[in-house]
This record gives structure tokens, sequence and C-alpha cells, in this order.
């Protein structure tokens, strides 16, 4: 009987330090297995089972108490479920391979169904009257990936981050696309790394985009059109007339196709091109389709554009005959200079060559 009693203070013991740690006093149930092995004791069963009884007790206690803490511990008064099992909050590296992941396999024109194999049902959609329809979408579906149990993001989120739940980690990526005739329009990302927050999208036209969320404004850069310059650019993609052009520098040119390049404007960038008989070029529904195809080619030119804001020092204009001249770009970083190739158009106005970069 020693045994037993030594028995028994060993589970009361390993109890009170694990399973029923939330009980504050175990002796209710320390009398309860005694209850049951007086019982036995009291029917003169041998010492043996005295043992075994006491031992199946046991094991019942653990069997039938273990529900019991589990609801416990997840439902609080009045029996409303105050938590959920905890979740593995996603590093910022499985976000990053799910964002590669996403880039590699989403682009214009996906049908809906091969989407809904990828990613599954949609958290929120909305028709053209839930969104403004503005950019051609008729409708508009979002996403929460990497999301904790019980993460609900408001439709609201379609127009506005839900940047404390994403820094939170209570979800890892926001997704949203907007679809045309169920097919994929375009499409946004918005994730965290470290306490920054990225926005990564998709154009309709193909072209890419990236920044950081309270960057949305690009630093200022060499690069920058001055007002003056900003008014002839917009006058330029309003009418596409080269005369505008007329009184611009090499430069200025070069910085308003950077700039067309920054934007996503293609047919800005198509016009800036040369565009003379001569000259072998695409058409624009070639040149358009070329870049809705080469999503890579796109993500490339993001990058490029964002480095030349970053690190341009300074440019420098070299002739290399009558027609033809190369605008030369220092760095910061003093990496090799990278030259544009510009070409005079028959009206004496600077365009930029076909494959530019030299």
């Amino acid at each position: 009987m020693v045994k037993l009693e030594k028995m028994l203070e060993e589970f009361k013991e390993t109890a009170d330090q694990t399973l029923l740690r939330d009980i504050q006093d175990t002796t209710k149930l320390e009398q309860r297995i005694r209850q049951k092995m007086n019982a036995s004791r009291n029917k003169k069963r041998p010492y043996l089972a005295y043992t075994v009884c006491a031992a199946v007790a046991i094991v019942m206690l653990f069997v039938g108490a273990a529900p019991f803490f589990k609801q416990n511990e997840a439902v609080g008064g009045g029996g409303q479920a105050t938590s959920v099992p905890p979740v593995a909050i996603p590093s910022d590296q499985a976000i990053m391979q799910k964002v590669q992941e996403l880039k590699s396999v989403l682009h214009i024109d996906l049908p809906q169904d091969r989407v809904t194999e990828l990613l599954s049902t949609p958290d929120h959609i909305a028709s053209e009257n839930g969104g403004s329809g503005d950019d051609g979408a008729d409708e508009y579906w979002e996403y929460s990936l990497f999301s904790k149990m019980g993460y609900v993001s408001s439709p609201k989120s379609m127009i506005m981050i839900d940047e404390e739940g994403l820094l939170n980690r209570d979800t890892g990526i926001s997704v949203n696309i907007g679809w045309a005739d169920k097919k994929l329009l375009w499409y946004s990302m918005i994730y965290p790394q470290g306490k920054e927050l990225y926005l990564y999208k998709m154009n309709s036209n193909g072209t890419v985009s990236e920044s950081r969320i309270l960057e949305l404004q690009p630093t200022p850069s060499i690069l920058d059109l001055t007002p003056e310059e900003e008014q002839l650019y917009f006058s330029y993609m309003d009418k596409k007339k080269d005369e505008i052009l007329r009184d611009m520098t090499i430069e200025q040119i070069l910085k308003m196709y950077i700039r067309a390049q920054q934007d996503g404007d293609l047919e800005m960038q198509y016009a800036l091109h040369i565009q003379d008989e001569e000259y072998e070029k695409p058409t624009l529904e070639q040149f358009l389709s070329d870049v809705k195809k080469d999503p890579i080619g796109a993500e490339n030119t993001m990058r490029h554009v964002k480095m030349l804001r970053e690190q341009t020092e300074s440019m420098e204009y070299q002739w290399t005959d009558k027609t033809e001249g190369i605008v030369w770009m220092k760095f910061k970083d003093n990496r090799k200079k990278l030259g544009y190739r510009m070409i005079h158009n028959k009206q004496r106005i600077w365009k930029v060559s076909w494959m530019p970069i030299q």
C-alpha cells in the first residue's frame, strides 16, 4: 500500500505541474481516486487489483479531464471562444518566397479558373458596383495568405491597407486582382518585410512597379522633371506631336523617357522612340503585346529605373555623328557608367534609339 500511496503522491505532483496546472487545488481529484481505492479494498480484492484499479482511475481521469482543460483554455466567460490554437508566424523569407512564386505564375490575361486552382477561394469578391470600375475591371477579388486562424479582412481592405494586421503578421500577404471578361486585368500584392510594408503591382499593360507603402512618392533624383519639363511631358502625352519637343535638349528627352518607364506608360515610351521610316521598329500593337508577354522583362525594367533614379549622379552628352549621340550616366556608387543612344529625327528633334543602352 505504501507503494500505491507513493504512486498517488507522484501523480498529484506531476498533474499539478502539467495537465492540471490551471486548477489551483487538486485535493478533490485526489479524494475521488482514494474513494475508488477504498471501494476496491472493501471488496477485499488482492493488492495487485488495488494497483491496477488506481492506475486505471488515473488514466481515465487524464483522458476524461483533457477535453475539459482544452475547452477551459478556449472558452471564457459566457461560453464565448476567446482564443484560438497558436499558428506559426511566417518568416520574412517564407513570405518573400511566396511573393516570388506568385510573380512567376500570375500574369495578364490569366483565366479565372486557373487562379482558382492556384489560390483557391478568395476572401472577398466585388462587382464593378463595389469598386470604381475606372480601370476597366468588372470584378475584384481579394485574398489573404498566411493568415492566422480567425483573421477576417474587412471588405474595405480592397481600397484600404490593413497595415496593422500585416505588420503584426495576422496575415502575411494581401493579394488584390482586377478582372475583365474573366481574365486577369491587373493584380497587386502588399506584404511585410521586417517593419516595412511593400506594394507590388502588375498593371494592365504588363508593366510592374514596387515601392514601400510609406514611400509611394519616389525620393528626389537628378532624373526628376522640372515643373516646366513636366508640363511639356503631359502635353506630349496628350497630343503626341513631336513639335512640342523641339526645344528640349537630349538630356531632357532622356529624362522624359525614363519618367515614362517609371510610370509604366508604354504608349509614351513608344512615342519617344525614333519613328523615322529608315529605322526598324515594331508596331505599337506589337510593342504593347510583347511587354504583356514578358513579365520578367517588366520586372527588370522596374529594377533598372529604380537603380537609375537612386544612383545617377550626373549626365554628359557625346556626339557620335551628325545625327546621333550618347548620353552617359555617371553613378554615385562608382559602377561602370551607362550610355543611352539618342537620334535626331528628320525634324531635328531628339528621340530615343531602339535598343538604346550602350
